[in-house]
This record gives C-alpha cells, sequence and structure tokens, in this order.
C-alpha cells in the first residue's frame, strides 16, 4: 500500500484542504475540474474516487465495412472485455449493421444500442460495476449449468441456456478485470486479487461445461447427468465455503458420474465433464 502525508490547510473560516499527490492523479487520470466522491468509511477514514467508476470513459469506434462480419464481432467482444464504455460500429452496410446489433444486444450483456442512424450505431455499457453481486453472479452461472442438464433431451432449449452461460461469462470476465485495476471496484466484490482471479477461472471452467453440455443434447437423459449435477454441485460448495472436504464423498461423487455417463454410451464426453469438474475442485482445496 502506497502512503502520502499531507498537511490540512485552510480556507476561509470553515473549509480545509489538502493537495492531491501528482502521482496518484495522474495514474488513475484525475485532471482540473474532475469531480471527487469522498466517502466516509466506517472507521472514520476517508476513501477518495472519481464520479462514474462504472466505466474508464474509453471509446472505440470498429469500422465494419467490407470487412468480414467474424473479425468484426471479435473486435467488439474485445472491446467489451477490455473495459471500454462506447463502442460504435461504422458501416454503409445496413445488412452488417443489423447482423452486428443482433449479436451485440445477444450476447453482450450491459451494452444499450443509444444511437441508431443509417451507417452507425453506438452503444454504451449501463451497468454500475458496485452493483454486481460477484458470488451471485458464479452461482448464477451453477444453476444455469443445472437446467442445462435437467433439459439435455431439448437441444433447441439448451442452446438458449449456453448463450445465457456465455453473456454471463462475458460480463464477468468485463467485471473481474474492472476490478483488478480499480480499487473501488476490488473493494465492492469483497475479494482480494488472488480471489478474483479465481473466481474468474471457475466462471471460464463452468462456460467450458456449458459448452459440452450444449455438444451432448438431445443424445443423453436428464437422469444420466444427475450424478454430474451432485459432483459439480459438491465442488461448487466447496469453492464457495459452504462445504468441508471430506475425500470418501469427493471420490464417491465422482465415480459415480463417471459410471453414469459411460453407462449411456457418452464415455468420451464424461472424460471431459469430469475434467473440469475436477479442476474446479483443485481450486476449491486449500491447507488447513
Amino acid at each position: 500500500m502506497t502512503e502520502y502525508i499531507r498537511k490540512v490547510q485552510r480556507i476561509g473560516r470553515s473549509s480545509f484542504f489538502i493537495t492531491l499527490p501528482k502521482a496518484w492523479a495522474e495514474r488513475y487520470g484525475v485532471k482540473e475540474n474532475d469531480r471527487l466522491v469522498l466517502s466516509v468509511l466506517d472507521d472514520g477514514s476517508i476513501l477518495v474516487t472519481k464520479t462514474g467508476v462504472e466505466g474508464r470513459g474509453l471509446v472505440i469506434t470498429v469500422n465494419a465495412s467490407g470487412r468480414p462480419l467474424d473479425l468484426v464481432k471479435k473486435e467488439i467482444v474485445y472491446a467489451y472485455l477490455n473495459g471500454y464504455s462506447t463502442i460504435a460500429i461504422e458501416s454503409a452496410n445496413r445488412d452488417a449493421l443489423r447482423e452486428v446489433k443482433r449479436f451485440v444486444l445477444g450476447r453482450l450483456e450491459g451494452l444499450i444500442l443509444v444511437e441508431e442512424g443509417d451507417e452507425k450505431h453506438v452503444y454504451n455499457f449501463v451497468i454500475d460495476y458496485r452493483q454486481v453481486k460477484y458470488r451471485e453472479m458464479l452461482e448464477r452461472a451453477s444453476r444455469i449449468i443445472d437446467y442445462m442438464c435437467q433439459e439435455i433431451d431439448s437441444p433447441a432449449v439448451v442452446r438458449g441456456y449456453e448463450d445465457e452461460l456465455n453473456r454471463l461469462y462475458f460480463l464477468s470476465v468485463r467485471v473481474l478485470r474492472e476490478a483488478l485495476i480499480n480499487p473501488e471496484i476490488e473493494r465492492a466484490t469483497g475479494l482480494s486479487s488472488i480471489e478474483i482471479l479465481d473466481h474468474r477461472l471457475v466462471l471460464h471452467l463452468l462456460e467450458s461445461l456449458g459448452d459440452e453440455l450444449n455438444h451432448l443434447a438431445g443424445r443423453a437423459s436428464p437422469g444420466s447427468l444427475e450424478p454430474v449435477l451432485s459432483y459439480k454441485n459438491f465442488a461448487i460448495d466447496l469453492f464457495l465455503g459452504r462445504s468441508s472436504i471430506r475425500y470418501e464423498d469427493l471420490l464417491s461423487r465422482r465415480d459415480e458420474a463417471i459410471r453414469s455417463i459411460d453407462a449411456a454410451g457418452l464415455e468420451k464426453a464424461a472424460g471431459r465433464i469430469i475434467s473440469i469438474i475436477d479442476d474446479i475442485v483443485d481450486l476449491s482445496i486449500r491447507p488447513l
């Protein structure tokens, strides 16, 4: 932690002031006439932040004219994951703009269309990072996996849940990245930097599990996946500290999940699915 010492000075009869450290101001982009928020914490200390911590004010324009839309979409995702608050798309091709619009509004949580012209669309990110519940985000991803398993015999339903899971994962990456560079957002998460990285990794593993389930849709039954859900839920409870490690329970649930998938004739899928849940377990086992 960096500390600065400042002498309190008086202006007039009732106001006190201190100067801001130049290094701090430059690091966080504080300029003349910027508005700062002073938050008084429970211990009496004062937290100083810039207004609008929901974003860093980053703006990007993506040119979609005459370019492959797959590449354009990748650039938009890059901008989204890296915290751009405003993403403008320019193209003389209205069909391209409409296709990009469907992609953005269907895949990237928190972006809304604020300007829709014939050759330009502008999207703003409107979620306040401080209002995001990070533990609940992970639990929501876990519940989506539950729903995918329960509806595994309905491919269209499973694909819809996978899209929802992908949106949640992209949002989590954006938010957790911002938390690593903005102290106020990090404090709002209630997580340390290492815990933020662990949460992001578990969300990535759940997203990968969703991909595997999407491949299984229509080829497995909900009953064959019940032991998989049991093992997955056990792993998530371990990670969130809701359950203590008992190796006999762990091995029993794991073996039952493998047997159930194998019995359904899905041996190749079993290896990938169990490996993903194993990785969550590995992140959850902490020294006593």
